[in-house]
C-alpha cells in the first residue's frame, strides 16, 4: 500500500486520538481555515480540526439544531452532544464567523466547552477589514497565553511559522505530482493526505508527504499510471469535502474520470500558501500570519469574489482541466449563490461546469452519477478531438 495507507490510518482509525490521549499538551479543537494554527503551535499547543462529515453525527446534531442547516454544522454540534471522543479531548474551541450557522455553532458548543470566537470581517481587501482582522489574531494569542499558561516567544513563533511553512512546502510538491500525466494519485487518495493534516504530528506528516512524493515518482517513472490519457481530468471546487462524506469523489472518480485537483478549503486551499515575513519581530509575525489566514481565503463569506474566478481559471490551465464540478452543501446559500456566478464565467470561456447540490445523505447518490456520467459523456468527445502536452518528471525538479 506504501504511504499513501499511513494518511488513511490517521483519518479512518483512533490512531491519532489515542496518541492525544496520552500527551500532556494543551489540545485546541478548530473550525475553518481561518484559525492561525501557528499562534496554536507557538505556544505548543496542539490544533485538531473538528469539522467532520458524518451524517450520523449530523442526525444527533438535528437534536439541538435545526434540521434545515447545513450538514458540516449539525455535525459538529453532534460531534458534541455524542461525547465524540476527538472533541471530548479539547480544551478551547475556537470558531471563525463565515456564516449564520457558524455563528450560532459558537452559542451552541459553548455549553459543552470553552469557546473563542474569531469574528471575520465582510471585506477581505479593505484597510479597515484587515486591521480588524489583525486585531482578532491579536486577540487569539491572548486567550491561548490564558489558556496554556505560557507567553508567545518571538522565537517560539517563528519556529512555529518555518515548521507549518515546511508543510507548505511539502503540499506544494505533491501538488506539482498532481499535474502528471498521465495521474499517479486519485484525487480521494489526495484528499486524504490533506485531511489527515488536520490531526497528525506535523514533523511526521511532512516526512509522510515527502516519502508518498518519492513512491509517486517513481511509479510514474516505471509507468505504474492509475489510468491512461483519455480519462477526463476534474477540478472540484465548491464546499468542503469532510471524511467520511467523500460520496461526491467517490462517484466521479468510480466513472473512468480522476480528480487531479481542487479548490476546497478542505483541501488544496488548507495548505497553498505560506507565511511570508519581512521581519522577525512579534508585530510583523502577527500581521504576516492575519494576512495568509485572510487574503488568499476564496471563501464565499466575503463581499469579493472575482480572485476565485481567477484561481479556477489559473488551475484549469496549470492541470489542463477537461471539466470542472461545483459542489455545494444544501442549505448553504453562500455556496449556492457562488455557484451560479462561477458557472457563467467558466461557459463564458468555454469550460465545462457541473454544479451539484446534495448533503451528508446516500438517497441522492444514483442522481449524481446519473448527472455526472452525462457530464462526462460530454466531455469525452473535447478529450477525443484534443492532444495533452505532457507533464513529466524532470519538471518536478
Amino acid at each position: 500500500m506504501g504511504a499513501i495507507a499511513y494518511f488513511e490510518e490517521i483519518v479512518t482509525t483512533d490512531k491519532r486520538i489515542q496518541e492525544l490521549k496520552e500527551s500532556s499538551q494543551t489540545v485546541v479543537g478548530i473550525f475553518c481555515n481561518f484559525v492561525p494554527e501557528e499562534v496554536i503551535y507557538g505556544l505548543s499547543a496542539i490544533p485538531v480540526r473538528l469539522c467532520s462529515g458524518d451524517i450520523e453525527l449530523a442526525r444527533v446534531g438535528e437534536e439541538v439544531f435545526p434540521r434545515d442547516v447545513c450538514s458540516l454544522v449539525k455535525a459538529s454540534v453532534g460531534m458534541a452532544v455524542s461525547n465524540n471522543p476527538l472533541f471530548e479531548l479539547v480544551d478551547l474551541v475556537v470558531i471563525p464567523t463565515p456564516c449564520d450557522a457558524k455563528k450560532k455553532l459558537c452559542s451552541i458548543l459553548s455549553s459543552y466547552k470553552q469557546v473563542h470566537v474569531l469574528q471575520l470581517p465582510p471585506s477581505k481587501h479593505e484597510i479597515e477589514a484587515q486591521l480588524f482582522w489583525i486585531e482578532q489574531v491579536w486577540k487569539l494569542k491572548s486567550e491561548l497565553e490564558r489558556l496554556t499558561g505560557k507567553k508567545l516567544s518571538k522565537n517560539g513563533l517563528k519556529d512555529a511559522i518555518l515548521l507549518l511553512n515546511s508543510r507548505n512546502q511539502a503540499f506544494m510538491r505533491l501538488l506539482e505530482i498532481r499535474k502528471l500525466i498521465p495521474p499517479v494519485i486519485s484525487g480521494k487518495e489526495a484528499l486524504m493526505v490533506t485531511i489527515a493534516s488536520f490531526y497528525d504530528d506535523v514533523e511526521r506528516w511532512i516526512k509522510m508527504v515527502h516519502l508518498l512524493c518519492e513512491e509517486l515518482e517513481a511509479k510514474y517513472n516505471h509507468n505504474q499510471f492509475i489510468c491512461d490519457n483519455s480519462a477526463p481530468r476534474v477540478l472540484i471546487i465548491g464546499a468542503p469535502l469532510i471524511y467520511p462524506n467523500l460520496k461526491l469523489m467517490d462517484i466521479v472518480e468510480s466513472n473512468r474520470a480522476i480528480v487531479v485537483i481542487d479548490d476546497l478549503c478542505s483541501g488544496t486551499q488548507r495548505l497553498y500558501q505560506p507565511v511570508i515575513v519581512k521581519e522577525w519581530s512579534m508585530k510583523e509575525m502577527i500581521r504576516a500570519i492575519a494576512e495568509r489566514t485572510l487574503l488568499p481565503s476564496m471563501c464565499p463569506c466575503f463581499v469579493e469574489n472575482y480572485d476565485r474566478i481567477n484561481r479556477v481559471h489559473q488551475l484549469v490551465e496549470e492541470f489542463q482541466i477537461d471539466g470542472v464540478i461545483y459542489h455545494n452543501l444544501r442549505i448553504c446559500p453562500l455556496f449556492d449563490i457562488e455557484s451560479a456566478l462561477i458557472y457563467n464565467e467558466l461557459k463564458r470561456r468555454n469550460i465545462p461546469c457541473l454544479v451539484l447540490s446534495t448533503d451528508y445523505t446516500y438517497e441522492d447518490t444514483q442522481q449524481i452519477r446519473n448527472r455526472v456520467e452525462a457530464f462526462f459523456e460530454m466531455i469525452l468527445s473535447r478529450i477525443a478531438g484534443s492532444k495533452r502536452s505532457g507533464y513529466t518528471i524532470q519538471k518536478l525538479k
